[in-house]
């Protein structure tokens, strides 16, 4: 699915270039442009007046959405601070939490060790239930 996306954006650029060529090609009569407030004309072929206005619309507007989204790429860098440090704290309580399971099992087998020598043959021994991931 991703190539025919890139492969449909492909066709299109290339399709809008071929179109801006042939424009181009075909507009290169004079034109006259007279800006009001400047006391002077300038004339140059069609297409330079036309691709230039288009030009200073495309990057105009990419000016105007780069300010818009500020507050986005603000929320995008502090979400994402925040993510790091959750996986750090993940990563720190899954250390303690291995060190308390082997604590833990220690402490069983010490606890076992010793009931293992004051009870007879035939006693019966009570083993607590484990936690989920301690050693059995």
């Amino acid at each position: 699915m991703q190539f025919l996306t890139r492969l449909f954006g492909w066709a299109i650029g290339l399709a809008a270039g071929l179109v801006a060529v042939l424009f181009v090609i075909e507009s290169r009569e004079p034109v006259t442009l007279a800006v009001w407030g400047l006391p002077d004309q300038i004339q140059m072929p069609l297409f330079l007046a036309v691709l230039g206005a288009w030009l200073i619309g495309f990057f105009g507007g990419a000016v105007v959405m780069w300010f818009c989204d500020g507050r986005s790429r603000r929320l995008g860098r502090s979400y994402l601070s925040e993510l790091h440090q959750a996986r750090k704290e993940v990563e720190d309580l899954k250390g303690q939490l291995a060190d308390m399971r082997q604590a833990a099992d220690a402490a069983d087998q010490a606890r076992a060790a010793a009931a293992g020598m004051g009870h007879s043959a035939g006693a019966i021994v009570h083993h607590p239930a484990r936690l989920p991931g301690r050693a059995a």
